[in-house]
């Protein structure tokens, strides 16, 4: 009986390794279906607003905020996520035509301090949840996403956290 329950024990434990595993495979497909994704905070909106009204608020906003000339053609869709609430702003998910205008926008995305507006990478909620971790671990200046992947600066070289298992592989004290 003891060796029934060990041999089980140990398939549970090596069950959950593998669930791990394909969770975190599940969860890198899903970032790459969204790597051509971006959001936009702080846009303004109205209840009666139609996706072409939200295209155009955008173009504008890329044109005088951030000096880039995209044209409708170079945004495959653009709309609200979330419901609508009365007081509050929704961000925008823009999916672009090509990686080559979505790359121009997010790297320029520096010029957007103190407007009001924010462009942020389509994270996973996974991703999200790994993003906050780090940030209150390593401080709000040491972390970013590059291509949906979560960075950080850990004794001065550049480190990449691409799941929570290498997150929590990579305990190390603060300072």
């Amino acid at each position: 009986m003891e060796q029934s329950i060990s041999s089980l024990v140990k398939q549970v434990k090596n069950n959950a390794k593998k669930l791990d595993e394909l969770e975190d495979v599940v969860d890198s497909n899903e970032q790459y279906a969204r790597l051509m994704n971006l959001r936009v905070h702080g846009l303004k909106e109205n209840e009666r607003e139609t996706s072409g009204m939200i295209e155009d608020a955008l173009l504008k906003l890329f044109k005088t905020n951030l000096k880039i000339d995209v044209t409708p053609g170079e945004i495959d869709r653009c709309y609200r996520v979330g419901k609508y609430k009365a007081g509050s702003i929704r961000p925008v998910l823009i999916r672009f035509v090509s990686f080559n205008t979505r790359s121009k926008i997010f790297n320029n995305k520096k010029l957007l301090k103190q407007t009001g507006y924010v462009i942020k990478e389509d994270l996973t909620q996974a991703r999200l949840d790994l993003l906050k971790k780090a940030t209150e671990k390593y401080g709000v200046k040491q972390v970013w996403t590059q291509n949906g992947k979560i960075c950080t600066y850990i004794s001065n070289r550049k480190k990449v956290i691409q799941s929570l298992m290498t997150y929590d592989m990579d305990k190390q004290p603060n300072g």
